[in-house]
């Protein structure tokens, strides 16, 4: 059977084409086999300088001796590539996607605290870009507050363990809640190892493939284990690394490469933190301490903007502060006070927007003990927070919060 070889080698030329930096090395010396074969030889030239016009019919693909590279011509025939890991045979390399804990759209709220004595389901909804009020989206599995941690993907919510009412127990329970139709959370059919609550409440991820729990108890006990959730729900969640101190009631932040926790409890005995920790995403290690907030308190509400994480308010010694600190991503150091939000709280909840730091609820002073407000704070400019609208319902200490792009 007579073998087209002008047809071989343009298939040839696809395969280099296709070439990326995830291509094996088993492939490409495929590739260029099946090229000496199409044609005969592999062309070698002393140097890239002496390589052919790239508009010339002469070969396609050469290896040049001077800096031991196989070159190929690129796909618009303007110039000559090198087939490595950092260049694209197709043209310029494409930007990969980015991840960003920041959403676009919606603020969410789940559960709380409305009181006295009882705890809500409610998940909560909110718009970033006008003023209004949240809105009742759908229900969680059961009244509960204090999850272990809370994350999201491109299309859904999840939550993570918790403590549900009445009494004190807690859950091992992986749920999720689509971000489009409102609905009520779905149980995942995997579960936590151990039953755990008392978390971050606000999302700390560098992409969505996984979210992190820190800072919560483990059965009753405190732990300082940085945790791994697959957002698929479909995995036990693995041991990463230690934070380092053991820690309650922390704020979460997220660059996008590191996780960041900042401030804390510790009890028995009292011991208020203003720590702040950071610890990678692509690798298993430990967290370490890389400065400190402007005040050491607990119950602490976290927001991340794409360059700083932010405190907001919480709980010291001898009460509640209204204090927002920022502290930059791109170097370690401390939080400096930027501005202060509406009245003193604690314990409040927290969505990213794309240009703003939103946190809704906590637990305020005297008459203003369990809060319904939204509030939010510019990242491009410090200062004071404003008033955005009010919750469906009270969510004093620590309501689960995420953020979407829907």
């Amino acid at each position: 059977m007579a073998i087209n070889i002008k047809n071989l080698q343009e298939r040839i030329q696809k395969k280099i084409f296709s070439v990326s930096p995830s291509t094996p090395t088993a492939d490409l010396g495929d590739i260029v086999e099946a090229a000496t074969l199409a044609t005969g030889s592999l062309r070698q030239y002393d140097s890239a300088g002496l390589l052919p016009s790239v508009t010339s019919t002469q070969a396609q693909i050469a290896y040049t001796k001077k800096d031991n590279a196989i070159k190929h011509k690129s796909a618009n025939a303007t110039t000559w590539k090198t087939l490595t890991t950092d260049a694209y045979a197709a043209g310029a390399r494409p930007t990969p996607p980015t991840y960003s804990v920041q959403g676009s759209t919606y603020g969410w709220s789940m559960g709380g605290y409305p009181g006295p004595a009882n705890y809500h389901n409610q998940i909560q909804r909110y718009a970033f870009a006008n003023s209004n009020d949240a809105v009742d989206q759908g229900d969680l599995l059961a009244a509960s507050m204090h999850a272990a941690a809370v994350g999201r993907t491109a299309t859904a919510g999840l939550r993570i363990g918790g403590r549900s009412y009445p009494g004190t127990t807690y859950s091992d329970q992986l749920s999720s809640y689509p971000f489009a139709s409102g609905s009520n959370v779905v149980a995942s059919p995997t579960t936590l190892s151990a039953a755990r609550a008392y978390g971050c409440h606000t999302p700390i991820q560098g992409g969505d493939d996984y979210a992190y729990v820190i800072n919560h108890g483990l059965d009753g006990v405190y732990s300082n284990e940085i945790l791994r959730v697959a957002t698929a729900l479909n995995a036990a969640e693995a041991d990463v690394g230690d934070l380092t101190e053991t820690i309650l009631y922390t704020a979460g932040g997220s660059s996008g490469t590191y996780g960041y926790r900042a401030g804390g409890y510790y009890w028995p005995p009292t011991s208020i933190k203003d720590t702040i920790d950071k610890w990678p995403f692509a690798a298993t290690a430990n967290a370490t301490d890389v400065g400190d907030l402007t005040v050491a308190r607990y119950d602490v509400t976290g927001n991340s903007s794409t360059t700083h994480g932010y405190g907001h308010a919480g709980m010291t010694t001898p009460g509640r502060v209204n204090t927002i600190d920022k502290y930059a991503f791109a170097s370690d150091g401390n939080a400096t006070d930027v501005g202060d939000v509406q009245q003193v709280i604690a314990g409040a909840g927290s969505s990213n927007g794309p240009t703003d730091a939103f946190v809704h609820g906590g637990l305020g002073d005297g008459s203003a003990y369990r809060q319904n407000r939204i509030q939010k704070t510019s990242f491009a400019s410090d200062g004071n927070s404003t008033d955005l609208g009010d919750l469906v319902a009270r969510s004093g200490d620590r309501p689960g919060s995420t953020e979407s792009d829907i």
